[in-house]
């Protein structure tokens, strides 16, 4: 049996309509059903880093001010953030005043904060998610390791 008439023809079919501009009709209609795909997907819908919705959880925000073993306020103290379920840490450089301030935590989540400068440490201090409050005000006080 010899080639089959049909693959030969099929192909110089398509070789004629496309050189007519038959055949270029699904590549604007592929674009246009790409774009509608993406406008169509809101991006409220979209969760964000950590997988949640922007409407699921409120904001929380920690602040307070850092003082050393004779009651006054440690400058340049770091404050660490430290998140229990993603296990990231968050540093803040306290003022002269020794205020420091972490905004936009999740209320879904577990956090440790405490204090260092030098050789000084505070004591560990937990925010559990199960509080509904949402601002926290936590002043640490440091002391020279032993």
């Amino acid at each position: 049996m010899g080639p089959s008439r049909r693959g030969p023809r099929r192909a110089s079919c398509l070789r004629k309509n496309f050189e007519r501009g038959k055949v270029m009709w699904f590549r604007p209609a592929l674009a246009g059903v790409i774009v509608a795909c993406v406008l169509a997907f809101p991006a409220w819908a979209a969760p964000d880093k950590a997988g949640r919705k922007d409407n699921e959880y409120e904001s929380r925000t920690v602040s307070g001010t850092v003082f050393t073993a004779h009651s006054r306020p440690a400058r340049s103290a770091v404050v660490y953030l430290y998140d229990e379920r993603n296990k990231s840490v968050r540093t803040y450089i306290t003022n002269q005043t020794g205020h420091y301030r972490f905004s936009g935590l999740f209320d879904s989540d577990d956090y440790e904060v405490y204090a260092a400068r030098s050789g000084w440490t505070s004591k560990t201090r937990t925010i559990s998610n199960f509080s509904n409050r949402q601002e926290f005000v936590i002043n640490l006080k440091i002391f020279r390791r032993a």
